[in-house]
């Protein structure tokens, strides 16, 4: 469904076919600027997610697991514990080692095994949170699942604005 955007083009919401090519160059540039910042953003997001698994399977054990909710949470939880800690340990090894490895890391970032690993730690992590939403409220769950449908079609459209506009105010050198 077309959304108008400022810039006088419509904006895909839900696009099935291959990123614009302004969000595809808007992408190389992304790569083409990693830092040490950018790196540990991403590890500490990792770092993150592993916290907030290994915080489920606690709180699941002080609570004991009572009902088909909680342990699909704490089988999330367990799934995507591991895989975030051995993505931040990853980065971690670029980091270490320092800029000039950088160029492989944006090799490794776009590789299918990298994308899986983050997809599947991401919607482990994501279906252990809704179980345990649900277990408490499945009012909530749907709001928590609105919520979460309403901010990705907002970062989409905000990141094709972003592009758009770069490739008209810097001509994306």
């Amino acid at each position: 469904m077309p959304v108008l955007s400022k810039y006088r083009e419509p904006i895909t919401v839900i696009q099935a076919s291959p990123p614009s090519n302004s969000m595809t160059r808007m992408l190389q540039k992304l790569k083409d600027r990693t830092s040490d910042a950018s790196l540990q953003h991403v590890r500490n997001t990792f770092i993150a997610g592993t916290a907030s698994a290994t915080a489920i399977t606690i709180a699941a054990t002080q609570v004991g697991i009572q009902g088909t909710p909680l342990v699909i949470a704490v089988i999330g939880a367990a799934i995507a514990a591991p895989i975030f800690l051995v993505l931040s340990g990853v980065l971690e090894l670029y980091l270490h080692l320092g800029k000039s490895t950088y160029r492989h890391i944006n090799e490794l970032r776009t590789s299918r095994a990298y994308a899986a690993m983050q997809w599947v730690g991401g919607v482990s992590l994501y279906g252990s949170i809704c179980a345990i939403t649900f277990h408490l409220s499945p009012w909530a769950l749907l709001a928590f699942v609105l919520s979460s449908g309403g901010s990705l079609i907002y970062l989409t459209v905000a990141y094709q604005n972003l592009a758009t506009w770069l490739d008209q105010h810097e001509g994306m050198r």
